[in-house]
């Protein structure tokens, strides 16, 4: 659905929960929420945590369904890929060997500023070749330039 609001004068984008669904193109690093739905190649991954901030990563892809894995803010860097030498190796022939990273950043001030964070491609800033997409379970603002896709179909916004 994608709804305009009259007061911000700005579209929001929200997948209704029927069908394939609508996912976004993650371009910056997105602060991860609890069971925040993630979607790479043919493979999606649900990331949850606890009030203790560890992290847990549960991969849905043919041969590893539902693989899980835990991790504690200690681990700064988790490397998700089709690379062996990932921390979550995931055969999907449509990831890149590096296809995203996730990482833990301390805010010293204020603990409950600090969070796990989700980024595409490899940490030298080099892209992943087929993307890192978000679930679009809740109103996301429409920004220019903005891919989503629905399905097969790939759509970008051109706010002018």
């Amino acid at each position: 659905m994608i709804r305009y609001d009259k007061e911000k004068y700005k579209y929001y984008i929200k997948d209704l929960g029927s069908g394939y669904g609508t996912f976004i193109k993650i371009i910056n690093p997105l602060n991860i929420i609890n069971n925040l739905l993630i979607n790479i190649g043919d493979s999606f991954i649900v990331f949850s945590f606890d009030e203790g901030q560890n992290l847990t990563v549960k991969i849905f892809t043919g041969d590893q369904e539902s693989e899980t894995y835990e991790y504690s803010p200690n681990k700064k860097m988790i490397i998700i890929g089709r690379d062996k030498d990932s921390d979550i190796f995931i055969e999907d022939k449509l990831l890149s060997r590096k296809q995203c990273f996730v990482y833990f950043k301390e805010d010293k001030n204020d603990k409950r500023k600090s969070n796990w964070f989700i980024s595409d491609g490899d940490i030298n800033g080099k892209k992943s070749t087929n993307d890192t997409w978000m679930y679009s379970f809740k109103d996301t603002l429409i920004y220019d330039q903005m891919l989503f896709k629905n399905n097969h179909n790939l759509f970008k916004c051109n706010c002018n």
